[in-house]
């Protein structure tokens, strides 16, 4: 049995919100930045280690009732964060739900 993933930000990741809603995120260990949409923005937002992977899930699909499939792009975005190594997992965590 796998541990529930609670996603938390690496803290050496710089965010820059921009007025529109978007951000930019940048690894200065890798050097790359990473536009966000308003919605990536907001996912990675919740990614404080607070709430595991469908908690967050849960919050964005209540906030946004009206979008299809919200909860399996939630999932998508967090899955390309931890892909880009902007993440930190507990060991023994999993992605996987």
């Amino acid at each position: 049995m796998s541990v529930p993933a609670h996603p938390v930000r690496r803290q050496d990741i710089e965010t820059y919100v921009l007025p529109d809603g978007t951000s930019l995120l940048f690894d200065p260990i890798s050097e790359a930045g990473m536009p966000l949409d308003a919605l990536a923005s907001l996912i990675w937002d919740y990614c404080d280690g607070a709430l595991s992977d469908d908690e967050i899930v849960s919050e964005i699909v209540a906030l946004l009732p009206q979008v299809t499939d919200v909860g399996a792009h939630v999932l998508a975005v967090i899955e390309g964060f931890e892909q880009h190594g902007l993440l930190l997992r507990p060991a023994g965590a999993s992605s996987a739900s």
